[in-house]
């Protein structure tokens, strides 16, 4: 017993020497084992303020220095300090400069994102990737979009030492040239970006499952390529996104496709594409968007009904044909449509089980045919609802689809629709209708839907093009903040605006609208179009307020008589303050205006704001002031048939912009305005019936200006003298025709009066 109790205690001894001696062992380490964790949070946090020693790698630091040395800042004086990467300092830890991470343990580099923080522009690597960044071979992410390589290529060599490189980033880089073969060495991949540059050659044969195995984003949009769609893409198993947006690919999307059953992103917009889309898409069950829109696709729309987790559908802009199934409304999670602009015909079915996600159904443009179906309604979620320009049929009731909370857009213009419905019991107030955008242009409506009053969200709202007729009435004017277009119709009269209407584009044009014209007192409104009616007055003080405060106005082809009211340009303070912007365009033309035109009209006022100027077919007298204070901005200015006077002011020679210039049938008195030939864009010139004298330079096209849409008769196209026995050329033709809506056309030439030529 004796025995056995001391062999225990010489057991209990050497258990307890071996405890104590595990427990040294390990309170040694542990302030190591505390110091590598502490180095690597450091590191990977890109350099914060942590003390550990300085674990950066020598030969790495140097590298970075000479990578550093390849950069320059831009040259627009965007940047605050004078200096590239100011922290990356020669004889300091590399692990704390700006942009780099390093491993904790072994002080290698493992993330570079290079930028300067102080600096607004790109930093420049015109010499492309400098040869030191292959140093760093143990790099794992690479980010350097944004840098401005200036047209400069992709190395031979060098990308495939970097072999531990996880993700590479080097979108928007300015970068060109084909993606060289060592490009597939770099097999640790899982993220590639090379999005928004100029790259170009044949990708066919670059992307392999041995070449990519871990290959999880693959982003190569905005780019040049050339040739089909890669076959090889579709090995890669791993993938979870497929960018290849605007490559210029071409070819048929591979049935292959449903080989990537992970995928959750595919993109493919903007291609040159031919056939359909393969039935195989319906085995990307893990796919939350699809993008095939503007592809030059073809063929019929497949079943998607298996994809339960789509959210957005693009097909748009294609020539898809065959009717849409009923099916893609059901989709438990898609939230956006977009279907518009393709060939799709027949009716739309009506459907069970709506989403109850789907906010965006875009059907615009296409043959679709029938009533719209009811089964809309059932979409809760709903938002916006195009199904402009199609053959839809019968009644719509917007009692109902005000009852959807949260749509807020529908539009169904170019339809022949017979009317619009709705429960005229309704008041605005007892309406929780969220609707704010409502068009049924063209839809052959001959009424004003009644129930439009009560929807008190509405501020756009588009009736143009139809065969309404009667009276505009008041309630027209109010809960319209952005958008009234009632023009091509058959009104004959309008109710005079309430004060305070704020509206900011007014269309009432080609209507049969007369007497005055519609101004309230305080009108606010960027686009006013009264043109093409017979409106035969206007208040001179709602002319000066419109005058202040509007972007556009044309009252042209209308019956207005009298003087444009005189005003000095101190009275209009005009300043561009909650999206307001000044006058740009006046169209007071083929009315009967008489007496002196205003300086300000004739001027311009608010900072010389002016851009188009039309006062054809009136009885204005006046003379054309001839001095002109700042800039000038004009792009067309039309005179013809008025009764000014005088000379032409040589400040047009500063109107850089100026692309037409009528004063034909005027009573102006001058020497010929060889002066205006150095203006860059003018190309329609009319001078006739006026007398304007005096030797005249080559009045004739110049053979390297392009765009000339204009036509001259046989009739004294071309003047000519001699200088110093050489011929000059006066660069744009010397016409007379008709201006019309900002457009020069119809042009000859007569009447012409020159003192000599040659």
């Amino acid at each position: 017993m004796a025995r056995k109790s001391t062999h225990h205690a010489s057991w209990l001894h050497l258990h307890l020497a071996v405890c104590l001696s595990f427990l040294l062992l390990a309170s040694n380490q542990l302030p190591r084992c505390s110091l590598a964790l502490s180095a690597n949070s450091s590191r990977s946090s890109g350099g914060g303020t942590s003390r550990v020693p300085a674990l950066c790698r020598s030969q790495e630091a140097a590298s970075l220095l000479q990578l550093k040395g390849s950069f320059a800042l831009p040259t627009d004086g965007s940047c605050d300090d004078n200096t590239a990467l100011p922290s990356w300092r020669s004889g300091s830890d590399c692990c704390r400069w700006e942009g780099v991470s390093c491993d904790g343990i072994t002080g290698r580099v493992t993330a570079l994102h290079p930028s300067n923080p102080t600096c607004d522009g790109r930093l420049k690597a015109c010499g492309g990737l400098h040869p030191a960044l292959f140093n760093l071979t143990s790099l794992r992410r690479l980010n350097l979009g944004g840098l401005d390589f200036c047209g400069s290529q992709l190395p031979e060599s060098g990308l495939e030492r970097l072999t531990n490189l996880r993700v590479l980033m080097l979108e928007s880089c300015n970068l060109s040239g084909s993606i060289p073969p060592s490009f597939t060495g770099l097999h640790s991949l899982q993220k590639i970006h090379l999005s928004d540059n100029t790259l170009n050659g044949n990708i066919s044969n670059l992307f392999s499952a041995h070449s990519f195995p871990h290959l999880r984003v693959l982003d190569l949009s905005y780019n040049m390529f050339e040739g089909t769609f890669p076959l090889g893409i579709t090995q890669l198993k791993n993938l979870r996104v497929l960018d290849l947006r605007s490559t210029n690919l071409s070819g048929g999307i591979p049935n292959s496709i449903g080989n990537l059953s992970l995928l959750r992103e595919l993109d493919l917009h903007g291609n040159r594409l031919s056939g359909g889309l393969p039935r195989e898409l319906s085995n990307l069950t893990y796919l939350t968007e699809l993008d095939c829109s503007n592809s030059s696709l073809s063929g019929q729309l497949p079943s998607l009904t298996s994809l339960i987790r789509l959210e957005y559908i693009g097909v748009s802009y294609n020539s898809l044909m065959g009717t849409v199934p009923a099916t893609i409304f059901t989709l438990p999670a898609l939230v956006e449509l977009h279907l518009q602009v393709n060939n799709f015909s027949g009716p739309i079915e009506e459907f069970h089980n709506a989403s109850g996600t789907l906010t965006e159904v875009y059907l615009s443009r296409n043959q679709l045919t029938g009533t719209i179906s009811t089964s809309f309604l059932e979409l809760t979620a709903l938002s916006t609802i195009a199904l402009d320009y199609n053959h839809f049929t019968g009644t719509v009731n917007l009692s109902s689809y005000s009852r959807l909370r949260s749509l807020f857009e529908f539009t169904a213009s170019g339809n022949s629709l017979v009317s619009i419905v709705g429960d005229d019991r309704w008041t605005s107030g007892s309406s929780n209708s969220s609707i704010s955008e409502l068009a049924f242009a063209s839809c052959g409506l001959t009424r004003l839907p009644s129930v439009i009053r009560h929807l008190p969200s509405l501020n756009w709202l588009d009736l143009s093009y139809n065969g309404i007729g009667g009276k505009i009435p008041d309630w027209i004017w109010r809960n319209h903040s952005r958008w009234l277009d009632l023009s091509h119709n058959m009104f004959t009269e309008v109710a005079r605006p309430p004060a305070y209407t704020v509206i900011s584009y007014i269309d009432l044009s080609f209507n049969r609208l007369r007497g005055a014209v519609p101004s309230p007192s305080l009108l606010s409104a960027s686009h006013l179009d009264y043109s093409n009616n017979k409106f035969s007055s206007m208040l001179p003080g709602d002319f000066l307020m419109l005058y202040g405060t509007a972007a556009s106005i044309n009252l042209a082809n209308n019956q207005l008589g009298g003087t444009i009211p005189y005003a000095g340009c101190d009275q209009f303070h005009y300043e561009e303050e909650g999206g307001r912007k000044p006058l740009r365009d006046l169209d007071l033309s083929g009315n009967n205006f008489s007496g002196q035109v205003p300086p300000y009209v004739l001027r311009g006022c608010n900072n010389n704001t002016l851009r188009v100027l039309n006062l054809r077919g009136n009885r204005l007298e006046g003379t054309w002031p001839q001095e002109m204070g700042g800039l000038c901005r004009l792009e067309a200015v039309d005179l013809h048939g008025n009764q000014i006077r005088g000379r032409l002011p040589r400040w047009l020679a500063n109107c850089k912009e100026l692309n037409g210039l009528d004063v034909g049938g005027n009573n102006l008195v001058d020497s010929f305005p060889s002066w205006l030939g150095n203006l860059p864009h003018l190309r329609v010139l009319i001078l006739r019936s006026n007398q304007f004298y005096g030797p005249v330079t080559t009045v004739s096209m110049d053979p390297h200006r392009k765009n000339h849409h204009h036509s001259r008769s046989a009739q004294g196209s071309t003047f000519r003298r001699k200088t110093a026995g050489k011929p000059e050329n006066f660069p744009f033709p010397l016409v007379a025709g008709k201006w019309n809506s900002g457009i020069f056309r119809h042009f000859s030439f007569s009447n012409l009066k020159i003192q000599k030529y040659l």
